[in-house]
């Protein structure tokens, strides 16, 4: 069995419904609540130092996470946001 391919990038506007999918799948969020990622996912888009990451395996989006810099702190990050698909906990 050849080994899975797996590769971290910055998301784009394309992975959304994916991490939106992820965020109820995981139970974060209901489907009702998933609005709220695509106003993140904007406004992190407009902001350079704002990172959306997600993980792929195989092609298979399988886990996301959103970052952004502490804005009153110097080389301080906060980690807002990491999901990873149920199928995958523990193991990612």
């Amino acid at each position: 069995m050849p080994d899975a391919q797996s590769l971290i990038r910055p998301a784009q506007e394309e992975d959304l419904p994916s991490i939106e999918s992820l965020a109820v799948q995981a139970g974060m969020f209901s489907p009702e609540e998933v609005g709220f990622l695509g106003e993140q996912f904007r406004q992190g888009d407009a902001d350079s130092d704002a990172c959306w990451l997600v993980l792929e395996v195989d092609k298979e989006r399988l886990a996301a996470a959103y970052y952004a810099p502490e804005p009153y702190a110097d080389r301080m990050w906060n980690l807002y946001f990491i999901v990873v698909s149920p199928s995958h906990h523990g193991r990612v």
